[in-house]
């Protein structure tokens, strides 16, 4: 629920799955959030396949709820080199000829 614990709309939903979920409302009760400011995400990029790319949030001062979100590959990784080759294509497409796009 985040920062909107008194929105009805989720107070609402939070009701009904309760209602529909033994082991909804077991872990509802557990409470057991934790804030996770950096961690790992995995995509698929449809030209490059595979990414795991590592992440680092922070919040943004002075912009109500409001993140930045930095994704990152580790050097000398599958990822890294990914990365730098959807760079190589995106430059060589900003670049060509409009008839060839």
């Amino acid at each position: 629920m985040g920062a909107d614990l008194d929105d009805p709309r989720l107070n609402e939903l939070v009701g009904e799955l309760s209602l529909g979920s033994e082991r909804f409302r077991q872990l509802w009760a557990k409470q057991d959030v934790h804030n996770k400011e950096s961690g790992t995400s995995r995509m698929h990029h449809p030209v490059v396949g595979p990414l795991e790319l590592r992440t680092e949030k922070f919040v943004v001062t002075g912009a109500d709820r409001q993140l930045m979100i930095i994704y990152h590959a580790d050097p000398d990784t599958r990822t890294y080199k990914a990365l730098q080759e959807l760079t190589i294509l995106a430059h060589h497409d900003v670049h060509a000829p409009e008839n060839a796009r």
